[in-house]
């Protein structure tokens, strides 16, 4: 069965980036003022739907001529890939799922989690932790969950919450649904849309690789718009730090979620150890 193929996009004139949820799309959109575009692509790279998640929808037009002339090689402009370690993403993006899910405790998807055999049942006999994941799931600040009032760790809280992650990512494998949300794998599909593009003339692009500590996609930003204008706006506090360290450790210490990740993302590693060293890769722009 063929994998469904989106992007996220931001453009303006003379650039057209590539990513996917959780591949610095936080800072593209404070940049840019909005949250982008998704495309829908069919196996042929035409676009079967555009959601205007940037609110304007007199872009549509502009976004279909600009792929159509990405895909002929005629872009005028410049296209910009990004990529990430999938691995760090993954622990990233199923973080997000998690918390967004619990944080709707109506919501269907929890219901189907809740009421597996996968649900921990330590986790539902301890009503003071239960009370405290409520009370915090309204606002979606789960980190606070796992320290003390002291800034120490509540070592009952990490425990359950990696028991609970751990039942998360076994439902989420065995219901289809780990690539789901922020999950969906999207790097598989760039040697795919490479090898689409026209022959005839060579399209204008670059790989930027956002987890390569000798690269900047703020730097190299600086030649499109004023990067600076963003100074004093970055997050004064990194949600969800605490969650995503939980769940790293998970991983270190699990060889069953070892082997589910491993197998989910065999395809992006794959194409991100190819790609990190391509001849268009931007390298070594950090102290730019």
């Amino acid at each position: 069965m063929s994998q469904v193929i989106k992007y996220r996009i931001f453009r303006q004139e003379s650039l057209f980036i590539i990513t996917k949820q959780k591949v610095a799309t936080r800072f593209l959109g404070k940049l840019f003022g909005n949250e982008g575009h998704e495309l829908t692509l069919s196996n042929t790279f035409q676009i079967e739907h555009i959601d205007m998640l940037g609110g304007d929808k007199k872009q549509e037009k502009a976004i279909k001529d600009d792929w159509k002339e990405i895909l002929n090689s005629t872009y005028g402009g410049k296209v910009l890939l990004l990529i990430r370690d999938p691995k760090k993403r993954f622990a990233t993006a199923q973080t997000q799922d998690f918390s967004d899910v619990i944080s709707q405790m109506n919501d269907s998807y929890l219901v189907k989690f809740a009421f597996t055999s996968y649900w921990n049942r330590k986790f539902k006999k301890n009503t003071t932790f239960l009370t405290k994941l409520q009370h915090h799931s309204t606002e979606g600040f789960f980190d606070e969950i796992v320290k003390n009032a002291d800034g120490t760790y509540d070592i009952d809280a990490y425990n359950l919450f990696k028991d609970l992650f751990f039942d998360w990512v076994q439902f989420r494998h065995d219901s289809s649904t780990l690539n789901s949300l922020h999950s969906e794998n999207y790097l598989f599909s760039y040697p795919m849309l490479l090898n689409r593009l026209s022959k005839d003339v060579e399209l204008d692009y670059d790989i930027l690789n956002i987890d390569d500590p000798t690269v900047s996609l703020k730097n190299y930003m600086k030649s499109y718009t004023d990067v600076d204008a963003l100074e004093g706006q970055e997050d004064v506090k990194q949600e969800g730090k605490e969650l995503k360290r939980i769940f790293l450790d998970l991983v270190k210490e699990n060889k069953e979620v070892q082997q589910i990740m491993n197998g989910a993302l065999q395809n992006e590693q794959f194409v991100y150890d190819m790609f990190k060293y391509h001849d268009k890769a931007i390298k070594n722009n950090a102290t730019i």
